[in-house]
C-alpha cells in the first residue's frame, strides 16, 4: 500500500494557480521596494548642517578655546624642537611665551599646570635650577591642595 494523502483534493492547489501566486507575490515585492527605495534615497541625500556662526561646538569646547589651544599647542612644540636641538634658552623663551598665553586667555586656565611644568623642564635643561625649584614646588604644592581637596 503506499503512501496516503491527508489532504482532501479541494485542498491542493494546481500548478498554474502556485506558479501565478508566487508571481502576484514577486510582483508587490517589487513594487514595494521600488515605491520605498526613492524615500530611501532622498533621507540619505541630505547633508548635515553646516554651522557657520562663531561658536560652533566641538565636544563641549568652544571654536575660541579649540583656536586658542592650537595656538598654544604650536609654542609649546616650537619649544620642545628648540629643546630637542640644543637650544634651551630658545625653548625657555618659547615656554614662557606659552605661559604669558595661559595667563592672558582665561580659556586656557587648564592649560597651566602642563605650561609650567614644561618650563620648569626647559629651565633644568638652561641650567636656571633656582628657577625650575621655584615652579616645581608650586606644582607640587597645587597637587597636594587637589589631594586634599578629593579626601576632605
Amino acid at each position: 500500500m503506499g503512501w496516503a494523502d491527508p489532504f482532501p483534493q479541494s485542498f491542493k492547489m494546481s500548478t498554474a494557480s502556485a506558479d501565478h501566486e508566487r508571481g502576484a507575490l514577486k510582483t508587490f515585492l517589487s513594487l514595494a521596494v521600488t515605491a520605498l527605495f526613492p524615500f530611501h534615497t532622498i533621507a540619505q541625500s541630505n547633508q548635515p548642517i553646516k554651522r557657520t556662526d562663531t561658536v560652533a561646538v566641538s565636544a563641549g569646547i568652544s571654536k575660541e578655546q579649540l583656536e586658542l589651544e592650537s595656538r598654544l599647542d604650536v609654542v609649546i612644540s616650537n619649544g620642545d624642537e628648540s629643546l630637542k636641538s640644543g637650544d634651551t634658552a630658545g625653548a625657555v623663551k618659547h615656554y614662557e611665551s606659552a605661559l604669558e598665553l595661559v595667563h592672558k586667555q582665561p580659556l586656557l586656565a587648564e592649560q597651566e599646570d602642563k605650561v609650567l611644568s614644561k618650563l620648569a623642564n626647559g629651565y633644568m635643561q638652561d641650567n636656571r635650577a633656582k628657577d625650575a625649584i621655584s615652579i616645581y614646588s608650586k606644582l607640587l604644592a597645587a597637587k597636594k591642595k587637589g589631594v586634599r581637596a578629593r579626601i576632605g
